[in-house]
């Protein structure tokens, strides 16, 4: 579920955030996953169905160095100005690393390069030193 792939805690639908979201956050606080029951169905069939390689498996070797870098900086949250201040280059430079990278990976939002840096274990340093 990408929600929690992109290291979310929960998930509430718009029919019922008027019911469930004060729960929901609640929840949250506690340091649990709140999850309507039917995420929670998405969730099981996904993790019981067999894993199939993608066409992506082999895109990281595609990038640059810096365009690992800025995917890796995009997906930890940091703005275009912030990475370009870090990097040494325009926010202009970093928004047109940034569509390219979204070209050669075939995504189209933000959240999709998150997830890309996530399967791929970009992040799996920063999440074990927080």
């Amino acid at each position: 579920m990408p929600v929690l792939e992109a290291g979310g805690s929960g998930y509430v639908t718009k029919q019922s955030a008027d019911t469930d979201l004060v729960e929901a956050v609640r929840v949250v606080a506690r340091g649990d996953v709140f999850l309507y029951p039917s995420a929670a169905t998405v969730l099981t069939r996904s993790l019981r169905a067999p894993r199939q390689a993608t066409a992506r498996d082999d895109t990281l070797d595609l990038l640059s160095p810096r365009e690992r870098e800025v995917l890796t900086l995009t997906a930890e949250g940091y703005s275009s100005t912030e990475i370009g201040d870090q990097l040494h280059l325009s926010h202009k430079t970093v928004e047109t690393y940034r569509q390219r990278l979204m070209d050669k990976l075939n995504l189209h939002h933000r959240s999709e390069l998150v997830r890309f840096a996530l399967t791929r274990g970009l992040l799996q340093a920063a999440a074990t030193a927080a």
